[in-house]
């Protein structure tokens, strides 16, 4: 039976919860002059043996909390840092665990790490760079094809294998030490002599080895000092990370860990956070000190290499700053997709996205949009492959924002930043919903396969093309594009965008059935398009009332499309402002722009030119949250204006919009 005594442990007494709580009653059990108590009622479960544990003379089991009243038993130990009470109840699970034989793990986030580098360093598509060296080392200590072990063989060892990248050592050697070895001696298990069967014999002068191999290659004299732990690793043939930590130790995981990952920061922080579990996360934490040596080692390699002038930067040559290495030129990053296999069991990415389809559904999302988001994952799989998704890092998300920042479109041109902040918001909304709802069952109770979500925070401003907004058309562009002879529907749709704020797909998509008039006593002369049913821009405060200006000349009115020429030009989202654009852009307003430089000047523009009018209006000024009402850009109170249309019954903002709009002037256009 387990001890009652047993240390506290969270995911321990998680998992005991997730079998007992429904099964156990639990309450407080007072009596006189003794300890409050808990009572907790024996569980209906059988043993192994078929015998239950639940008799007619054991229904319930008694724990004291050692508190006097029910308000102490809910306090927090200071020790423990859980209620007195539940300090019971875990005593009290201890004891069924105990009666029915069952062992609990507590949780070991190192072991879990550890577990990841295992999947990593066995993957034979992932590139260990920094390890590889290494194992190169130990097969030529181990080669029984190579019979004297000396520098110029070791040399000539090296570049053989980098020929021949698929060469097999032969290796009869046992590599396994004999001390872990034990063999039945008579009725005894002995631990075997050393001998050449296995390969202590390189392993007890190792460091020796290395350095004389060095010296005669013309290579770093001394050897480094975890490379007994690099020995645990070519040796390893465990297959969990607890089995590696029980066998060899926290430092040479530490090591295993570095090598997997090779070096890479952003891994190292994972590890860093696990480290030295029982001293203070202060100056004192030797395995935190470990892996800082590694990585300072592998920093000193890479100075050693640079042949930079040691000199003060004001006494270099021009030529020195031109061939000082840069951060972002010295680093080669491969976005080519890498395939792991699939050693736990975990969904992929793609697995994972026709449950989230349903869920963005659910939230009302539109059927384009999720086949924007699908188009958007698909793109960024196949830059990093179909990865099982609790093997996803921060590397693949670095490898995505290089691939967009180095690669240019069909057309041509690079992908603008906020095109590269798009695809990163859609994997971090995937992520997000793994993170949260994608368990691995294996674990009683069951533990998230993602536990971070590289896509979320990802830093991406020097990334992608720069966004250069639209620019309102100066004065006389203005005159010059009123100016040009134009049908009359292309002139109202001119006057619309810069007398009324209206997007292009808004006044398109326009019909006869919006027009409305004010019913306030007063505003029944305001002419307004109720836009709160139009295919607008995806936002909330797009549907709005839309109010003209007296100068704004409509003609006599019909019944539906105001412009119905352009139903032709509709999409599978029922839009048509990409044609209608391109067509006035290469009509009129590529025309009135200055030269090539001058690109920022397109239909969009007028709506700029809108809202900066507003803005020097003086005697009175007006704050932005007008403007915004006008455009659509923003809110009235705590509600878009189709909201407050439904809540007030009437048009509350159209008076206001009305005088704001009618001191504007358009010498330009007649107004």
């Amino acid at each position: 039976m387990a001890s009652a005594k047993q240390t506290f442990d969270e995911s321990i007494y998680n998992a005991q919860k997730a079998d007992y709580d429904h099964a156990c009653a639990i309450e407080y059990y007072p009596v006189k002059t003794r300890k409050l108590q808990v009572r907790v009622e024996v569980p209906d479960r059988k043993t192994s043996g078929g015998v239950s544990i639940k008799t007619k003379n054991k229904r319930y089991i008694f724990k004291s909390t050692f508190c006097d009243s029910i308000s102490q038993a809910e306090r927090l130990n200071p020790q423990s840092r859980i209620s007195y009470r539940d300090e019971a109840v875990f005593a009290v699970y201890c004891d069924f665990d105990g009666m029915l034989g069952i062992v609990r793990e507590p949780h070991d986030p190192f072991a879990e790490l550890i577990d990841k580098a295992l999947r990593q360093i066995r993957n034979p598509h992932i590139a260990t760079p920094k390890l590889d060296p290494f194992l190169t080392f130990f097969d030529f200590l181990v080669d029984d094809e190579v019979k004297t072990k000396d520098g110029p063989n070791y040399e000539y060892y090296v570049f053989n294998r980098l020929s021949d990248p698929s060469y097999k050592p032969t290796i009869r050697t046992k590599i396994i030490r004999s001390s872990l070895v034990v063999e039945k001696q008579g009725d005894e298990y002995d631990t075997v002599v050393s001998d050449y069967q296995y390969w202590d014999h390189v392993l007890d002068n190792l460091d020796e080895i290395y350095e004389n191999l060095a010296v005669q290659w013309r290579v770093i004299k001394t050897a480094p000092h975890f490379l007994t732990y690099i020995a645990d690793i070519y040796e390893n043939n465990t297959s969990t990370g607890k089995g590696f930590i029980k066998k060899y130790g926290r430092k040479s995981a530490i090591v295993l860990y570095f090598f997997a990952f090779d070096g890479c920061s952003r891994e190292m922080f994972d590890l860093y956070s696990t480290l030295d579990p029982q001293v203070s996360k202060g100056i004192n934490r030797p395995e935190a000190a470990l892996l800082k040596d590694l990585s300072d080692y592998y920093e000193y390699i890479e100075r050693s290499r640079l042949t930079v002038d040691p000199r003060p930067k004001e006494f270099w040559p021009k030529e020195a700053f031109e061939q000082e290495p840069r951060d972002h030129a010295a680093v080669q990053v491969s976005t080519a997709p890498t395939y792991i296999p699939n050693l736990t069991g975990a969904p992929t990415i793609l697995d994972c996205l026709p449950i989230w389809w349903d869920v963005q559904r659910s939230k009302g999302k539109r059927e384009k949009t999720v086949k924007y988001y699908t188009a958007h994952i698909h793109k960024c799989v196949k830059i990093i492959g179909n990865q099982p998704v609790d093997m996803v890092q921060y590397k693949h998300a670095e490898a995505i924002a290089l691939w967009f920042d180095s690669h240019p479109q069909s057309n041509g041109k690079r992908y603008a930043r906020k095109t590269i902040e798009t695809y990163f918001s859609t994997m971090t909304m995937l992520f997000s919903y793994i993170q949260r709802a994608e368990m691995n069952e294996k674990f009683i109770p069951p533990r998230p396969w993602v536990t971070q979500n590289p896509f979320a925070n990802f830093d991406l401003a020097n990334m992608g093309e720069e966004a250069r907004s639209w620019e309102a058309l100066s004065e006389d562009q203005l005159c010059n594009l009123f100016a040009m002879d134009m049908p009359d529907d292309h002139r109202l749709i001119f006057n619309m965008l810069i007398k009324g704020g209206f997007r292009l797909d808004e006044v398109c998509l326009l019909t006869w059935e919006q027009l409305k008039h004010g019913t306030k006593k007063g505003q029944e002369h305001i002419r307004y398009f109720d836009l709160s049913t139009s295919i607008v821009k995806n936002d909330r405060f797009s549907k709005r009332n839309a109010v003209l200006p007296d100068s704004l000349i409509l003609p006599s009115p019909k019944t539906g499309m105001i412009f119905p020429d352009f139903e032709r030009f509709k999409n599978a989202d029922g839009k048509v402002s990409k044609q209608v654009s391109k067509i006035l852009n290469e009509k009129y307003l590529w025309k009135v722009r200055y030269n090539e430089d001058d690109d920022r000047k397109a239909v969009h523009s007028l709506r700029h030119n809108l809202i900066g009018l507003i803005g020097g209006l003086t005697n009175p000024s007006y704050p932005q949250r007008y403007l915004d009402w006008i455009s659509g850009h923003g809110m009235q109170g705590s509600k878009p204006e189709s909201e407050g249309q439904k809540t007030y019954g009437a048009d509350p903002d159209l008076i206001i919009k009305y005088d704001i709009l009618n001191r504007v002037k358009h010498p330009w256009s007649g107004g």
